[in-house]
């Protein structure tokens, strides 16, 4: 059953930081999802701590153990031992981590999502619709100003996503404005399907979903082209 997680120490946690990776206002390159969606029996498993971890210092995690996500990390319970129960959003991280992006990287990526709090279970099965209940008006205002107005950046909207925006929208009345750009992607290829002041955004595949080397190659070139311009 697809709901809030029911971890009150994960949910404050990520209250307190709606986001993964760096803080949005100062990352160049952000990765716009639904949800931070976690196992429901993480919470009560000894790898918790390398989540809150994650959550207190994104940047940090990322530069300590070398991998950008606690879901790649050795002492997983899934990447470990291979148990299902903790396998929920390791394959979204895991393709990621294909584009062999350094430490270097760490504090010019962020992960935000549509909601601010960490949810569990699979989205097809929000039979309550604890997405739409969940839609923060105030986090979404925070969100929107992340995007357009911190400085430049590159967006990357996964088709998936803009999905979701348009629940976001009827519930806000915002994002109106990247919902109307939305575009095909031609080519197999991300596109930019919008140029807003010093921010592109870039419609894409989902990392969760199907996704060809060529795709996920060309993301690579679009983030290292850009980024590369800010490490010294």
């Amino acid at each position: 059953m697809y709901q809030v997680h029911p971890s009150e120490r994960l949910v404050s946690a990520y209250k307190k930081r709606p986001f993964q990776g760096q803080h949005p206002k100062d990352a160049k390159v952000i990765f716009l999802g639904r949800d931070a969606n976690y196992s429901s029996a993480i919470s009560s498993h000894s790898f918790f701590k390398r989540i809150i971890e994650y959550h207190d210092n994104g940047v940090k995690f990322w530069e300590t153990y070398g991998v950008h996500h606690p879901f790649l990390h050795d002492e997983h319970p899934y990447i470990k031992y291979k148990d299902d129960m903790f396998k929920d959003g390791v394959k979204y991280h895991k393709v990621f981590a294909k584009m062999c992006l350094n430490t270097q990287y760490a504090k010019y990526i962020s992960f935000v999502e549509l909601l601010d709090v960490p949810t569990c279970g699979k989205t097809g099965e929000d039979t309550n619709n604890i997405f739409y209940k969940s839609i923060d008006p105030e986090y979404i205002e925070r969100l929107e100003n992340w995007l357009l107005n911190t400085g430049d950046k590159i967006v990357f909207v996964p088709k998936m996503v803009i999905k979701d925006l348009k629940k976001v929208k009827q519930k806000t009345k915002r994002f109106s404005w990247l919902l109307a750009a939305n575009g095909e992607l031609p080519n197999d290829e991300p596109h930019c399907i919008l140029n807003q002041g010093d921010v592109k955004f870039y419609k894409c595949s989902h990392f969760s979903g199907a996704i060809s080397n060529h795709h996920l190659c060309k993301i690579t070139n679009i983030i290292r082209a850009f980024v590369d311009n800010f490490i010294k």
